[in-house]
């Protein structure tokens, strides 16, 4: 304590911290100073000071929610202002344990439902800024419980007063594009726009608006033997030998496509005959150079009067949505591997089965192995692989996390056979549609190195759903 004896005032200085228990609250402390000051014929006056040490806390100065589309993630994401003073008690080091945030809870709701299973992670921080990892399960398709996973980061930029957020990848809704609902289904004469009402060589249905799949086929000619048989070719030079990269060619054949069966030189498949599909969000009409130009996270198939005793084998042509690198994996569906009625079937995929249907359901993860990011760009089916040669993926029929198809299995004698199957319905799966509204509520208080905290506040992150074209444009 300092007295100037001229004006009277005095100044008290803190020369040291004063200890207390650490605490969510301010601890002040009072101090009281008895003086006692005599003249020069010693008349005393005596007198107190009263001193109180406020205990510095951290106050928040400004805090905006935040606005931003679902196509903006991962990037640009969303920026708004969040400040605050820690006051005087500041940390000189950072730690998860040791931070200026107490993250207490996310919750929130994506379309109708709530999130779950959600966590906030601190990441890095220093005197300028602070991140956090979270994430949480969401439900892509509001009517199943079925559900998907999400990835983000918050970061808060002390110096700046700001924050930002943004998702590893955007929302996913949840969408199935099928034959038997499709708007329109047109034959045309090959290379051509000119529409064919026979036999068409081509056909293309369309499914939505901007999404379109166009029907060709290949058919061996004569008996289908020699070189008459089917062959592979685009990777090396044995055409009869399939590698992951080719397809599955001989002469043409014509398509019949319909809402209630979709077959090769009829409304059925049978062996030497190869139905090709591609994807695309304009009408490619019978041009068959065109290259599919969009993707879809998976297909499935429906077929009439499955037996015991079919099976098949599905190439899917693939691209890689980051590199647009280009191939093709070949899946092998065993008759087990076939759903039929009294099998659990997924409610996402409202497919429906009477008693002697089947169904083949192709989700992300059959051909998609870890860190990969193919998208399906068409297919081709057949019911024998004719004698050729190669090695495929055993299906797993099972859908969901466990249902990825990971183990090889070669082509042979149960790939070669006389299966003969109908196809009643084909559907497109997409995530890539309506995608829903989000929001994500974050909970947290600022607390300084003694633990003195702010009030809680409250982070609102609105993320606006959109529609984006049904079919993942790639090219």
């Amino acid at each position: 304590m300092t007295l100037d004896p001229v004006s009277a005032a005095y100044t008290v200085v803190q020369n040291a911290a004063i200890l207390h228990a650490s605490g969510l609250d301010e601890n002040s402390q009072a101090f009281t100073i008895n003086y006692n000051v005599l003249d020069n014929d010693a008349d005393p006056a005596i007198g107190q000071f009263y001193i109180t040490v406020n205990d510095d806390t951290p106050v928040v100065t400004q805090l905006n929610d935040v606005w931003f589309q679902n196509t903006d993630n991962p990037v640009p994401g969303g920026d708004s202002q969040f400040s605050y003073s820690i006051g005087a008690d500041k940390r000189s080091t950072f730690s998860n344990v040791d931070s200026d945030f107490s993250m207490f809870s996310l919750k929130g709701e994506v379309g109708i439902n709530s999130i779950t299973n959600t966590h906030i992670t601190w990441n890095s921080e220093d005197t300028t800024s602070a991140v956090f990892r979270f994430d949480f399960d969401y439900q892509p398709n509001e009517a199943s419980p079925s559900t998907a996973h999400a990835m983000g980061t918050l970061m808060f930029d002390k110096a700046e007063g700001t924050y930002h957020i943004n998702l590893d990848q955007y929302i996913e809704g949840f969408n199935i594009l099928t034959t038997s609902s499709a708007l329109s289904i047109t034959g045309y004469e090959s290379n051509s726009t000119q529409v064919d009402k026979t036999q068409p060589a081509v056909s293309v249905a369309q499914l939505s608006d901007g999404a379109f799949v166009q029907f060709t086929s290949v058919s061996e000619p004569g008996g289908g033997t020699g070189s008459n048989n089917l062959q592979v070719n685009g990777v090396d030079a044995d055409s009869n030998h399939w590698a992951a990269g080719e397809l599955f060619s001989q002469s043409t054949g014509w398509v019949s496509i319909s809402n209630l069966s979709d077959g090769v030189n009829g409304d059925t498949m049978q062996k030497g005959e190869v139905l090709n599909l591609s994807l695309f969000n304009f009408n490619p009409y019978g041009n068959l150079s065109a290259s599919p130009n969009s993707g879809a996270s998976g297909m499935f198939l429906k077929f009439d009067g499955i037996g015991s005793t079919e099976d098949l084998v599905v190439v899917l042509k693939l691209v890689d949505t980051e590199t647009l690198a280009q191939t093709t994996r070949a899946l092998i569906v065993d008759n087990t591997d076939i759903l039929k009625l009294g099998n659990v079937l997924t409610p996402d995929y409202h497919i429906v089965l009477d008693n002697n249907d089947g169904a083949v359901i192709i989700e992300s993860n059959d051909f998609n192995g870890a860190g990969e990011h193919f998208v399906m760009t068409g297919a081709q089916i057949l019911t024998s692989t004719e004698g050729i040669t190669g090695s495929a993926l055993n299906f797993n029929s099972q859908t969901g996390l466990s249902g990825a198809s990971t183990t090889a299995q070669s082509f042979g004698a149960t790939t070669t056979d006389g299966d003969v199957i109908k196809i009643s319905d084909i559907g497109i799966m997409t995530n890539q549609t309506s995608t829903l509204d989000s929001h994500l509520e974050f909970k947290f208080a600022i607390k300084d190195a003694d633990l003195d905290a702010s009030p809680t506040q409250t982070l609102n992150a609105y993320i606006a759903g959109s529609d984006i074209n049904p079919l993942e444009s790639l090219m």
